[in-house]
C-alpha cells in the first residue's frame, strides 16, 4: 500500500495487489486514523470520520456500499482533513477516546473559531459517582467572559453546547481541543499546590492537590471548598506552595510516591 500525505493535510492510499482489500481496515492498519461512528443503512455503510490524535482532525465522510466496500490494485482513496465540531467531540468521549479527565474537576479545554472565545468545562464537586458540570468562559485574549456560571448539565458537552448557543455560535463552528493548564496560564492563572502526609486526616495520604487560580485567597478558598479545615484556620494538607515555592525535588520524585492526586479550579 502506497500512503501519500500531502502539505494540506490530505491523505491518499494506492492499493497493490499483495494490500488488504477492505477500505475501511486499510485505512486503520496503513495509518494511526482511528474508525469512528460506523453506520449500517439498507446495503450500505457510512463512516462518519476517521480521527487523527496527531492533527486533532478528521477525515471523512466515507461512505461504503455493500458491493464496492472493497477497492481494486491500483485504485485510490483520498481522505481530506476537516475541522472538529463539539458533536466530534461528543462521539469520541462516548467512543473512550478521548484522554481519560484525571482525579479533580478539570478536563480538556476548547477553543472555538480560532479567535472567538475558549471554553473550560469543570466538575463542579469533584468525587461523586454522578457529577454535574460547569463550564469557564474567555474570549480569545483569555479575559473572562461573565454570565455563564448558572449553565449545568450532567454532561460537559451538554454544558458547552449550551454556552455557545448562549454565545450565538453555530454548532457546527470549528473547535479543537486545547490543553487547559496551558490556556489558564495565559488567563493570568498560577498553579499552587497542597502537599500531604501520611496522616489519616488527610484526603490523601501522598502527593498532592493542584489549585489553578489567579491568587493564594481563591486557591485557598477553592481548596476547603473541596477539603473542608479539619482544624478550624489550618488547611487540610501538610505545606501549601505557591509555583515559584514548590520544590523541583518533589515534582521530579514525587511525595510519598505519588504525584498529583487532583487538580481543582477556582472559578
Amino acid at each position: 500500500m502506497k500512503v501519500k500525505k500531502l502539505a494540506d493535510g490530505t491523505i491518499q492510499f494506492q492499493k497493490d495487489e499483495r494490500d488488504y482489500e477492505d477500505v475501511v481496515y486499510t485505512v486503520f492498519f496503513e495509518t494511526n486514523l482511528l474508525l469512528l461512528g460506523l453506520k449500517k443503512e439498507d446495503t450500505s455503510e457510512t463512516v462518519q470520520f476517521f480521527y487523527s490524535m496527531d492533527t486533532d482532525k478528521k477525515y471523512g465522510t466515507v461512505h461504503l456500499p455493500e458491493d464496492q466496500k472493497r477497492f481494486d490494485a491500483g485504485e485510490v482513496l483520498t481522505l481530506y482533513p476537516m475541522d472538529m465540531t463539539m458533536d466530534d467531540y461528543e462521539v469520541l468521549c462516548n467512543e473512550k477516546l478521548m484522554f481519560e479527565m484525571s482525579g479533580g474537576q478539570v478536563m480538556d479545554a476548547f477553543s472555538i473559531n480560532e479567535k472567538s472565545f475558549v471554553l473550560c468545562p469543570y466538575v463542579v464537586v469533584p468525587h461523586k459517582e454522578k457529577p454535574s458540570f460547569k463550564c469557564l468562559v474567555f474570549d480569545y485574549e483569555m479575559n473572562p467572559v461573565d454570565g455563564y456560571v448558572d449553565v449545568c448539565g450532567d454532561n460537559p458537552f451538554t454544558v458547552m453546547k449550551r454556552v455557545m448557543e448562549k454565545l450565538g455560535l453555530d454548532e457546527e463552528s470549528p473547535v479543537s481541543r486545547i490543553e487547559t493548564t496551558s490556556a489558564l496560564m495565559r488567563a493570568r492563572y498560577r498553579k499552587w499546590f497542597y502537599t500531604y502526609g501520611s496522616s489519616n486526616q488527610f484526603p490523601f495520604q501522598s502527593g498532592w492537590t493542584e489549585v489553578l487560580a489567579t491568587d493564594a485567597k481563591r486557591a485557598n478558598q477553592t481548596f476547603r471548598g473541596v477539603h473542608p479545615d479539619v482544624t478550624p484556620g489550618y488547611l487540610n494538607c501538610a505545606y501549601m506552595y505557591s509555583q515559584d515555592e514548590f520544590p523541583m525535588s518533589m515534582a521530579s520524585a514525587g511525595n510519598y510516591g505519588s504525584w498529583t492526586q487532583e487538580t481543582l479550579i477556582a472559578r
